[in-house]
């Protein structure tokens, strides 16, 4: 298998877990545990700005890696491979 074929199944592999745990870990976390969370940390300032960037980076990580993925995939499918010529021939 060439390398840019190669590439682009790793990035798609790792799309569609990263997006099924994401989409499974959000059906327990969101309606249940931060809530609670939000309920037990409701008189600590500090400890209630930490949560409320745990439930931004939670909710905004797979876009950081869906774009750092296709990156990636780029940056692959573009390296030359070692035996083959630049140009023509």
């Amino acid at each position: 298998m060439k390398g840019s074929a190669y590439a682009w199944i790793v990035v798609l592999l790792i799309i569609f877990v990263g997006s099924f745990l994401w989409i499974i870990f959000s059906e327990v976390l969101v309606p249940h545990v931060f809530p609670e969370a939000e309920t037990q940390l409701s008189g600590y300032t500090e400890a209630t700005s930490i949560l409320d960037n745990i439930k931004s980076v939670w909710n905004n990580w797979p876009l950081i890696l869906i774009i750092g993925i296709i990156i990636y995939g780029i940056v692959s499918s573009l390296k030359r491979e070692p035996d083959t010529y630049y140009g023509y021939g």
